[in-house]
């Protein structure tokens, strides 16, 4: 979706014209195009203004053997198959010497690597002479283990979340070394984006998913030097804008929100008429009915067969339906720690 400043839809990309199974990432090119990750059809899809498919780079096509021959001719790597086999959840741009690179960041495979864009394009075709670099080894999960949204930092190096590593780490381009992670005492949990400040590369934007939380972090201090802990179930990336507001997607909440840091206020908000947040809604309103109905009924045994007269097995029933009520009414109301903890248990069983 492409959404003005008042929050109005000024253009949707998508089926029939754009075949996207769960797209991650769009990134608008200065000519207005738009290179989208889409993820579980395994492709890069450029689209054009009005969003016509005009190149699509398919990981599907590309000999990794040739890439890597250790990785072997049975490998996971080298055996497509279904939808989601690679999970390609970003994409990224950087112009070198008048040339275009395009970093990816392939999750099922434990790798970033980074394409000659300006050569895919031109020639076309996707093979694997126009890959240029590569970190990561599948299954190797001391270097990546199914990260997100790696970006090139201004000092040439790459950052990425390393999300079931919990941290986040910089990768030495020319060396591809880890020169720094995050600490152990940050306590990350399932991480999904780390975005350098613009203004002081010592400053880092990290989205900590299922600890519902933006954060901003200094490097070199270790100190959080600021947070944001809203209305979220799940962030899965934030940005800093031109105008020194946060723009942050919560993905499983269906909702887009900018925040102004100094007062943590939304100043503007998008949510999808159905996000995920109002599908979990729903199940809960629906759930609602159980305790009501026990409630009602263990209220009519008391009140018809015993007067007013409980016994401990009545009122330890009333006790638990009614704190099942409670903290139903409360997760509908609010995405509380109960809605949350729902959710972690969901990631951990699907990721």
């Amino acid at each position: 979706l492409i959404v003005n400043e008042s929050g109005d839809i000024t253009r949707r990309i998508g089926k029939p014209t754009v075949p996207l199974d769960q797209p991650h990432e769009a990134l608008m090119k200065p000519d207005g195009n738009i290179l989208i990750a889409n993820c579980r059809n395994d492709t890069i899809i450029e689209v054009d203004p009005e969003g016509k498919p005009i190149w699509v780079y398919d990981l599907r096509t590309i000999n990794w053997t040739v890439v890597d021959p250790t990785f072997g001719e049975n490998a996971y790597i080298t055996n497509p198959h279904g939808n989601d086999w690679s999970h390609v959840n970003d994409v990224e741009l950087q112009t070198r010497n008048g040339t275009e690179f395009m970093l990816l960041s392939i999750r099922n495979f434990d790798m970033i690597v980074e394409v000659n864009y300006t050569s895919a394009v031109q020639s076309n075709d996707t093979d694997e002479s126009d890959i240029t670099w590569y970190f990561g080894y599948p299954g190797n999960y001391s270097m990546l283990n199914h990260q997100h949204n790696a970006d090139y930092l201004v000092n040439g190096n790459i950052i990425v979340a390393d999300s079931e590593n919990q941290r986040v780490v910089e990768i030495n381009y020319a060396t591809k070394e880890i020169v720094w992670e995050s600490p152990a005492s940050l306590d990350l949990y399932w991480v999904r984006d780390a975005d350098e400040n613009p203004s002081n590369p010592e400053l880092l934007l990290i989205t900590d998913s299922l600890h519902h939380r933006v954060i901003e972090f200094n490097k070199n201090s270790s100190e959080i030097t600021w947070q944001y802990t809203g209305n979220m179930i799940q962030p899965y990336q934030a940005d800093y804008l031109d105008s020194g507001n946060i723009l942050i997607a919560d993905g499983a909440g269906g909702n887009i929100i900018i925040v102004e840091p100094t007062t943590n206020s939304i100043i503007r908000q998008f949510r999808t008429e159905h996000g995920s947040y109002q599908y979990v809604k729903a199940i809960f309103l629906s759930l609602i009915s159980l305790p009501v109905f026990l409630i009602v009924m263990t209220l009519a045994k008391i009140r018809v067969i015993r007067g007013n007269e409980i016994d401990k097995k009545t009122l330890a029933g009333l006790f638990v339906a009614g704190g099942a009520l409670v903290l139903i009414l409360g997760s509908v109301i609010h995405p509380s720690w109960l809605l949350k903890t729902i959710v972690q248990m969901i990631n951990v069983i699907v990721r």
